[in-house]
């Protein structure tokens, strides 16, 4: 984990286990994940296993169905806002 810096490319890194929903939040600058299935056939959002691009200004509630993923969350310049 890190936050956004110059030796990350100005990318805050984060890694999360996910088997269902998680806080509703908005990304100024997009979001980039890497999502890694651990058990049965999760997908993130309705994508499966791979990479999960979400474009800026996106809001979601991010959720795992259908099993376990381990997803590495790249935020371009940190930037996230939780929404209620």
């Amino acid at each position: 984990m890190t936050k956004a810096l110059p030796e990350s490319r100005d990318l805050s890194i984060d890694v999360v286990l996910m088997n269902g929903p998680g806080p509703r939040h908005r990304h100024p600058n997009g979001e980039v994940n890497y999502c890694v299935g651990l058990e049965s056939t999760p997908t993130f959002d309705g994508d499966p296993p791979g990479w999960v691009v979400k474009t800026p200004e996106s809001k979601h509630v991010p959720t795992v169905d259908g099993g376990t993923m381990l997803i590495v969350y790249l935020l371009p310049g940190g930037a996230m806002e939780f929404l209620q």
